[in-house]
């Protein structure tokens, strides 16, 4: 057994070696504190003394070796004695009770749960619950699942107003929140519990940074729930409307080489250039977030009617998506494979262009006007016609019959 000094009387006590020291229930006292700055983690049985006289702390006062082996070294002077420690021991989980996938503007909610594992009570109300909400992530509600929690939501923090006994279930505490920013990946979200100012606990709580890994620090007041946002594509065609109506049809060629230029809401910028066969493609884009697509007119060409229906129905597998100037918008669909490299292979294969030739320049015509009026001359009858009109026409052929009967008449008289 190890002695930890002076005694009346030996205890039999589980004691534990944890990274900043050893604690021990020390009768009906407390616990006995003891910290030798040793790196193993190990649990023995050990009989420990009762403390003599006011409680005071003495660090290192022993130096631990394995029982039985030798006698532990004492490192205090005469006048030290043991200090009894409170034990309350306050612990956290976080859990996402939200269901994803997730894409921009979902809501997302965590789930924290305190708990006081320790054997004492947390004493003091105004233990409290603070989540650090991750950038891209904004927090629209935050509330206790029990009337005790006084919640704010510019500080994601919960206090309550009751102590904390040992084991105790004291409710919970919801965040809720939206997906605003445009990323994809995992999201990392970290939360704490805190004891009133001025109580003590078993391990101390070490407030960790938003991006802590918890399972590494020396703490269990904090705990980390993770979400992931699982990027999406976008593609796909650049054809050569031949007849002009708008639709790829069956043996339109595809058009290498043009530019295609990305620009998310942030006005941040990616470009690609179509394949030999005319298909290019995006990935890496977060779902549900607004994006533009600019495509590069080649020389000689102008894009084809947008939007063409076939009976009035849409048919956005093979009409041509962008405007006049080659810009479309789209909205970033909410899941998806993240797929690449040709027909039909990106998760939004849909926003094609179709370009058309520029017509050659049309040849200058030399205007043809109306005949000019030719005058008409009559043998002098005392009147004369100055144009050819229907009305002189008629006038001139009453005479010529008139003429021919006065003729004839004068051959018969003879």
């Amino acid at each position: 057994p190890i002695d930890l000094g002076d005694s009346a009387s030996l205890l039999p006590l589980p004691l534990t070696y944890l990274e900043n020291g050893f604690r021990a229930r020390l009768g009906v006292s407390g616990a006995l504190g003891i910290i030798p700055g040793l790196s193993v983690r190990f649990t023995l049985e050990a009989t420990v003394a009762d403390a003599v006289g006011p409680i005071t702390t003495c660090v290192n006062v022993y130096t631990f070796h394995s029982a039985g082996l030798e006698e532990p070294v004492r490192e205090c002077t005469d006048t030290d004695i043991l200090v009894a420690i409170p034990n309350p021991d306050l612990a956290l989980d976080k859990t996402v009770t939200s269901a994803g996938p997730y894409a921009q503007g979902s809501t997302v909610t965590y789930l924290l749960t305190p708990r006081n594992d320790g054997a004492d009570s947390i004493a003091s109300a105004g233990w409290s619950v603070t989540d650090l909400l991750p950038a891209g992530l904004t927090a629209s509600a935050i509330e206790g699942s029990t009337s005790h929690y006084d919640c704010q939501l510019t500080t994601l923090t919960c206090t309550n107003d009751q102590p904390f006994p040992s084991g105790a279930d004291l409710g919970t505490v919801t965040v809720t929140a939206t997906v605003t920013g445009l990323f994809t990946g995992t999201v990392h979200n970290v939360a704490y519990v805190s004891p009133a100012e001025g109580d003590t606990e078993l391990v101390p709580l070490e407030i960790p940074a938003a991006d802590a890994d918890t399972e590494e620090s020396s703490t269990n007041n904090d705990a980390q729930a993770d979400l992931e946002i699982k990027p999406v594509s976008v593609g796909d065609f650049v054809w050569l409307d031949a007849n002009r109506n708008g639709l790829r049809d069956s043996g339109e060629a595809g058009v290498p080489g043009v530019a295609v230029d990305l620009v998310d809401a942030a006005g941040h910028h990616r470009s690609t250039t179509t394949d030999a066969s005319g298909f290019y493609w995006f990935t890496g884009l977060m779902p549900g977030a607004h994006y533009s697509l600019s495509f590069s007119v080649p020389p000689g060409h102008l894009w084809t009617t947008r939007g063409a229906t076939v009976d009035g129905a849409a048919v956005p597998a093979t009409d041509s998506d962008v405007a006049a100037d080659g810009t479309v918008s789209f909205t970033a669909p909410r899941t998806g494979s993240n797929g690449s490299g040709g027909p039909d292979k990106t998760d939004l294969p849909n926003i094609d262009a179709g370009l058309v030739t520029v017509p050659p320049p049309a040849i200058p015509q030399t205007p043809v006007g109306p005949a000019p009026e030719l005058p008409v001359s009559l043998p002098q009858t005392g009147s004369s016609v100055s144009s050819w009109t229907p009305v002189g026409f008629g006038a001139i052929l009453a005479g010529a019959v008139l003429i021919a009967i006065s003729r004839r008449g004068r051959r018969r008289a003879s």
